[in-house]
C-alpha cells in the first residue's frame, strides 16, 4: 500500500510527458497493481427448445426413438428422479431438456460431443444428462412398474398365443443370450475379474447378456454380469431367474436353445441326429425355434433397432451395464404405450409382482430331483421333453412341412461343413 500512496500522491502530479506516463506504467506492473492477464470471454451456447425446433413428427421420432407425446410423459415419469435446481443459479438444465439429449445419445451411437453440439450443452453436460436419467429410469419406482418377471395374468396370455400359433402347452417365457461388444477393452473392471474374461469366441471384448422375454416382445428380466468367455449355460446356472422358475413355477415351460442344459422347466430342441430321423422331433424343432426366436430374438433385433448405441459400447463396464438395463425399461415402455420402432435406416443394422404369483414349492419333488444322479436326472429331463412333445398336435401345416424339409437340408449341410473342417 504504500507504493500504491506515493503513486497516488506524487506521481499522478508529476507526469508532465510519455517518458513519465512509461515510468508510472512499469512501476504499477512492478508492484502488481496493475492485472494484465484478462479473463477468456465467457462462451454462452445457445440451448436448443428440441420439443419446438423440430416440427417434423418423423424427424423427432427418429432422432429421440418416441413420438412427442411418449417423450413429454416419459419427462413426467422421471422428473422427481432427476434432481433438478430449485433455482436458476448457473443457468441449469431443464428435465426436458435431459431427457431430450439422454435419448439421443441411446439413439444415435455418438459420441458425447456430437450430442453436446446438436442440443446448446457441453460435453460434459452431456454425458451427466444421461447418467441421471439413466439413475432416473433405474430407480426402484420406475423400474419396478416396467420390468418385472411375468405376473399369472401374463403368464395365461402367453401361453394361449404360443398355443394357438404353436401348438407347444404351457409355455411362459424364452431365454437367450446376446453379446454386447465394446469397442475396446472395457474400462473399470472389478479387481477380481480379468479383462481377458471379456473376450468371446469372436476376439471380442463383451458382456453376454440374457434376456428373458415373452410372446408380446416385453423383456421380463435382463443379467448383465457375465463377461464375454462365459457360456450361456454358465450365465443361466446363475440367474434369477431360473431360480424363480424352478421353485414357484415348477409346472410351467420356459423355451431356450441347445445351448442351454435340458431340465424339468427348460425345454430344448432335439439333437440334429435325432430330428433328422424322426419327423415328429424334426417338427418339435421347427415349432419350439419359431416360438423362441420371437420370444428373445426377436427382442433383440428390436432393441438393438431402436437404441444403436448397444452395438458398440463405448463406456466402462458399470455404465455400459446401466446403460443397457435403462434401454431394457425404455423399450417395455415403449410396448406399454404403444411406440413403435422408428422406420428408419441405422448405417449399422444387421440381423444379429403380484401376491397370485406365490405358489406352493413340492418339496417331496426337490428331495427327488437331489437323490439322483446326473445320469439318471438327465434321462428324467429327457422323458420330460418327450412328454411334452407328445403332448403337442402333430399335424404339422404346409408352412411348418416346408420347414422341416428346408432344416433337413440345412442339417446335411451343417454335416458336410463339420467333416470338410475334421479333414
Amino acid at each position: 500500500m504504500d507504493t500504491v500512496d506515493a503513486i497516488r500522491e506524487n506521481e499522478l502530479n508529476n507526469l508532465n510527458d510519455l517518458n513519465d506516463l512509461r515510468e508510472l506504467h512499469e512501476m504499477l506492473m512492478r508492484s502488481n497493481v496493475l492485472d494484465v492477464q484478462r479473463r477468456a470471454p465467457v462462451w454462452r451456447r445457445n440451448r436448443v427448445d428440441h420439443l419446438n425446433y423440430i416440427q417434423n413428427e418423423r424427424e423427432f421420432k427418429s432422432r429421440f426413438r418416441f413420438n412427442r407425446e411418449n417423450l413429454l410423459r416419459i419427462v413426467d415419469l422421471v422428473s422427481p428422479y432427476l434432481n433438478l435446481s430449485e433455482t436458476n443459479r448457473g443457468l441449469p438444465v431443464s428435465a426436458e431438456q435431459i431427457v431430450c439429449v439422454a435419448l439421443e445419445i441411446l439413439a444415435g451411437d455418438q459420441y458425447f460431443r456430437c450430442a453436446s453440439y446438436g442440443s446448446g450443452v457441453s460435453k460434459t453436460t452431456a454425458w451427466t444428462a444421461l447418467k441421471r436419467f439413466v439413475q432416473a429410469l433405474l430407480n426402484d419406482n420406475v423400474r419396478g412398474q416396467f420390468l418385472y418377471m411375468p405376473t399369472q395374468e401374463q403368464q395365461r396370455e402367453n401361453i394361449s398365443a404360443v398355443f394357438d400359433k404353436y401348438k407347444l402347452t404351457n409355455v411362459i417365457t424364452g431365454v437367450d443370450g446376446c453379446h454386447i461388444p465394446f469397442l475396446e477393452k472395457p474400462r473399470r473392471i472389478l479387481a477380481e475379474k480379468n479383462s481377458k474374461d471379456f473376450i468371446n469366441r469372436k476376439n471380442v471384448y463383451s458382456i453376454n447378456s440374457q434376456i428373458v422375454g415373452g410372446f408380446n416382445r416385453r423383456i421380463y428380466d435382463i443379467l448383465l454380469s457375465a463377461p464375454g468367455s462365459f457360456h450361456d449355460a454358465a450365465v443361466w446356472s446363475m440367474s434369477n431367474a431360473k431360480a424363480w422358475l424352478e421353485t414357484r413355477f415348477p409346472q410351467r415351460i420356459m423355451l431356450g436353445d441347445s445351448a442351454y442344459p435340458q431340465t424339468d422347466v427348460l425345454m430344448t430342441p432335439y439333437p440334429e441326429e435325432q430330428s433328422r430321423d424322426d419327423n415328429s422331433k424334426c417338427l418339435f424343432n421347427v415349432r419350439h425355434s419359431q416360438a423362441r426366436v420371437e420370444m428373445t430374438e426377436c427382442i433383440y433385433g428390436i432393441l438393438k433397432r431402436r437404441f444403436p448405441i448397444i452395438k458398440h459400447i463405448r463406456n466402462d463396464l458399470p455404465n455400459a451395464i446401466l446403460i443397457v438395463q435403462a434401454c431394457a425399461v425404455l423399450h417395455n415402455i415403449a410396448l406399454d404405450w404403444k411406440d413403435d420402432v422408428p422406420n428408419d435406416h441405422h448405417p449399422n443394422d444387421d440381423d444379429d409382482d403380484d401376491d397370485d404369483d406365490d405358489l406352493d414349492v413340492p418339496q417331496d419333488q426337490l428331495h427327488i430331483i437331489n437323490m439322483l444322479s446326473v445320469r439318471e436326472r438327465r434321462e428324467q429331463c429327457m422323458n420330460a421333453r418327450d412328454n411334452w412333445r407328445m403332448s403337442m398336435d402333430s399335424n404339422p401345416t404346409r408352412k411348418e412341412l416346408e420347414k422341416m424339409a428346408r432344416h433337413g437340408v440345412e442339417a446335411e449341410a451343417c454335416r458336410r461343413a463339420r467333416r470338410r473342417a475334421q479333414h
